[in-house]
């Protein structure tokens, strides 16, 4: 459903200005680390005890964890209420004062809508969910695009997650399968709130070092370069979806191939770097008419933004790779104490770029913490194994280098479309040769992924 945002985001930019863009996305951004921050690692723990209860409990524990979640989104609230008065000073913008309220329903009916849904996955009830984002979603979109006709600015946007969410959250009521009432107490309490408290650490550091860069801007330059840099975000953000749509049938094909564990990482990493950087390389070349045809002319600056950005997505992508490699090897903890680095990077590299080179310094910031963090997660996989950790290197920076010699082109040159069509053939001929990717990972690969949509849309189509 990104594509369903995305197209909301582009009807969006046509007729509201760019300080009320940046305004939007400054609500969301905030409201966004308050939901992070107050989880406490919760959902993940519903979506655990929830599939490993016994049917007699499950009911009574759901009531409970749906119990918990809402006095934490009333205190959460409270809270930010308290708050808002402050941020106001600190982001002094008439277009986020004439927003910044919303926040509070926005964080509210998010929190129970993800708890929601997490009780629907610990009840294995995948099909109900894929339903509900569908309907969810679009009603986003067109009670949106309805609060834009009548004018409503960057509030229709806001509006239309509200109403949505009410509606998702109505139809949660309906779906689920007990009946709701608030239970204040569980035999397990103190371990459901015990656990996860290292992955919600994680999970909160990432955010923050992730979006550190979009509270610099809007605090250094106001709304409007927060607009163009979050703009240029769009396109990178749908990459996610890829990645979730590769990932499972990357590991699949990859466990076909390989019987060593040290030997199924290296290609996993070879073969996901490889494809992203195919991905990534198209949308470098092609990242002037995109922004033109997608968010108009206005945005042109959002250029060169969104060529780093795109650059960054395939080493952020990884780096989440090889933290989903460390949790599979029970190093939970590492994997909060290696994103402490990482955030100090992309604060002081922001702190430094962002003043002078505005939306492209938090880019090329989102490079360099997230390149820091694959360097250390491959030190920390290989242990004392040199050699592992070569080979882990190579399979990454095999296809990383070459897209960061066409990204390099297309900032310095700007070469016209004919000749920068050619540098995207040669990138893909110097990938062919490096062997990041071969023809027949990407025939195989592209044969099982349309497979697995096939089977999850009949798996939707039946519920």
């Amino acid at each position: 459903m990104s594509i369903v945002k995305a197209v909301t985001i582009m009807v969006a930019v046509r007729v509201v200005g760019k300080s009320e863009m940046g305004a939007y996305f400054l609500v969301m951004l905030l409201s966004t680390f308050v939901v992070v921050m107050g989880n406490w690692g919760l959902i993940n723990t519903a979506i655990r005890f929830l599939s490993l209860a016994e049917d007699t409990d499950r009911d009574n524990l759901s009531r409970y964890l749906i119990t918990i979640r809402l006095i934490m989104a009333l205190a959460v609230c409270i809270v930010l209420a308290g708050v808002l008065p402050f941020l106001f000073k600190l982001w002094p913008s008439d277009s986020f004062s004439a927003i910044g309220w919303y926040c509070l329903p926005v964080v509210f009916l998010m929190m129970l809508y993800q708890m929601g849904f997490a009780i629907l996955s610990g009840y294995h009830k995948f099909g109900t969910m894929s339903v509900l984002v569908v309907v969810t979603e679009t009603c986003r979109m067109a009670a949106s695009v309805v609060c834009l006709s009548f004018s409503y600015g960057a509030a229709s946007l806001l509006l239309g997650l509200i109403l949505s969410r009410v509606a998702a959250i109505v139809l949660l009521w309906r779906t689920l399968p007990l009946r709701i009432k608030l239970v204040w107490y569980h035999d397990r309490t103190k371990e459901i709130l015990k656990f996860g408290g290292w992955l919600q650490g994680s999970c909160v550091m990432s955010i923050v070092t992730s979006r550190s860069a979009d509270a610099l801007l809007a605090t250094y330059l106001g709304t409007v370069a927060l607009a163009v840099y979050s703009t240029a975000l769009q396109i990178p953000s749908m990459m996610n979806k890829l990645f979730e749509t590769i990932k499972p049938v990357i590991l699949g094909y990859v466990s076909s191939l390989e019987t060593q564990a040290a030997n199924a990482s290296v290609t996993a990493v070879r073969l996901l770097a490889g494809f992203l950087v195919l991905v990534s390389a198209s949308l470098i070349v092609l990242a002037e008419p995109l922004i033109k045809l997608l968010y108009t002319s206005k945005y042109i600056e959002s250029v060169p933004i969104l060529q780093i950005l795109c650059f960054w997505c395939v080493i952020g992508l990884v780096n989440h790779f090889l933290s989903l490699a460390l949790i599979g090897m029970g190093r939970v903890k590492i994997i909060f104490l290696l994103t402490i680095p990482q955030f100090f990077v992309m604060v002081f590299c922001s702190v430094v770029l962002i003043p002078k080179y505005q939306g492209l310094g938090a880019a090329v910031s989102l490079v360099l913490a997230s390149l820091l963090g694959i360097i250390i997660e491959i030190w920390v996989i290989a242990g004392r194994n040199v050699k592992l950790a070569g080979r882990l290197s190579w399979a990454f920076f095999r296809s990383a280098v070459p897209l960061f010699i066409l990204l390099v082109v297309m900032q310095v040159y700007k070469p016209p479309i004919a000749l920068s069509m050619a540098f995207l053939v040669a990138t893909g001929v110097i990938l062919y040769v490096l062997k990041a990717v071969t023809p027949r990972d990407i025939k195989v690969i592209l044969m099982e992924t349309f497979r697995s949509k096939k089977a999850i849309s009949a798996d939707e189509s039946g519920v």
